[in-house]
């Protein structure tokens, strides 16, 4: 099933709850909206400064954070030039876990 999920939803809205529910029933999850319709690829200055200081993009953060969640079978997320599409091929391409310090700091962005 199909549920808007990204790091700023994940306490904000309902997504972990929605997210836990397809989980329960052992239900695939198919993310959309991975970074909140581009607010997460365009972060203000003052948030830039939680971000782990890896050269990752605020979008790949948030694509690693959904990717990280256990049951998400598809992420939708948009891509308008071959730059985005070869980021996000980057993105999905890594098989390291976030750390628990780089989740933290994702939720301080949120």
């Amino acid at each position: 099933m199909q549920v808007q999920l990204n790091y700023y939803d994940w306490d904000q809205g309902t997504a972990k709850q929605q997210y836990e529910i397809l989980r329960g029933y052992g239900i695939p999850v198919m993310v959309m909206e991975p970074v909140h319709g581009s607010m997460l690829a365009n972060l203000p200055e003052e948030c830039l400064q939680f971000l782990p200081k890896t050269g990752a993009s605020p979008a790949a953060w948030a694509l690693r954070f959904v990717m990280n969640l256990p049951g998400v079978a598809v992420v939708l997320s948009g891509m308008s030039d071959m730059r985005q599409t070869e980021e996000n091929v980057n993105t999905a391409a890594l098989e390291d876990k976030l750390t628990d310090e780089e989740l933290s700091k994702l939720e301080k962005i949120s």
